[in-house]
């Protein structure tokens, strides 16, 4: 699996257990044909965009990725108990701070008013993690750089060798 993947998957959890009440599903493949069907509100969690840091280079490429978050809320009422307000607090709440699997705490970026259509109310937020994305490169011959590795009962015995050597 992606590490997109993971991180919305892990996203969407949290999320689920945070707002029971509502409906939280990841961003359909086809948002146009996405019906609203909960009572009171839901969320669709969906990937934006991820920015890169410039690569730091030893011998592997590494960057900052920041994943860009969006959170679609829809809801049946504004202001009521339960309402895009409402949610949109819960939400926010639940989000800030929270550590994504191999990434950083949760940043909220922006929230904006997209629109009110037949008395169903609906906002976005955007929210930032950052991860590490390093170039992947295949194992050249494993089986001698473990053998390179000293164990502590090498190491001891060496010490011990050098002291007896050292005294003489």
């Amino acid at each position: 699996m992606s590490l997109t993947r993971s991180v919305l998957d892990n996203v969407l959890a949290h999320i689920q257990q945070a707002l029971p009440d509502y409906s939280v599903q990841l961003m359909p493949n086809n948002f146009k044909n996405y019906q609203f069907v909960h009572p009171l509100g839901a969320v669709l969690i969906g990937y934006q965009r991820s920015k890169f840091s410039k690569p730091c280079t030893t011998d592997l490429i590494t960057q900052e990725r920041r994943l860009q978050l969006r959170f679609t809320v829809f809801a049946r009422a504004l202001g009521d108990e339960g309402g895009a307000l409402d949610l949109l607090d819960s939400l926010r709440l639940a989000l800030v701070g929270f550590q994504p699997h191999h990434c950083q705490q949760i940043r909220l970026l922006s929230e904006r008013f997209l629109g009110e259509a037949d008395g169903v109310w609906c906002y976005r937020l955007c929210a930032r993690t950052e991860t590490l994305q390093v170039e992947q490169r295949p194992v050249v011959n494993q089986q001698n750089l473990v053998k390179s590795i000293p164990t502590r009962g090498e190491i001891k015995a060496k010490a011990i060798s050098q002291s007896v050597t050292s005294k003489e």
